[in-house]
């Protein structure tokens, strides 16, 4: 959020645990779930989304975003795991 320079405009989280409006960092709030992504992009003009591999339980549920999210035009960005930063510093 402090780096203005790369062009991200953070918006909020998405999380199936938390309830809606919970405040997770500075004024970032839970926005709904995962579930809710199809009325969230358009309501908050949502052009890319970062998937924290970390978050999500199975393969084949991130599988399924990353396929609803590419067939909506939308930008998907995978966060490293600790794997990838170990293995490619």
């Amino acid at each position: 959020m402090r780096w203005k320079s790369s062009g991200f405009h953070i918006v909020g989280f998405v999380d199936k645990k938390l309830p809606i409006g919970t405040t997770l960092l500075s004024h970032l709030q839970v926005l709904g779930s995962v579930e809710d992504l199809d009325q969230l992009i358009p309501q908050y003009g949502i052009e890319e989304i970062i998937l924290a591999s970390s978050a999500i339980s199975s393969r084949d549920k991130m599988l399924e975003i990353f396929s609803d999210m590419v067939s909506s035009n939308v930008n998907v960005r995978m966060s490293s795991g600790l794997y990838e930063i170990i293995t490619t510093g």
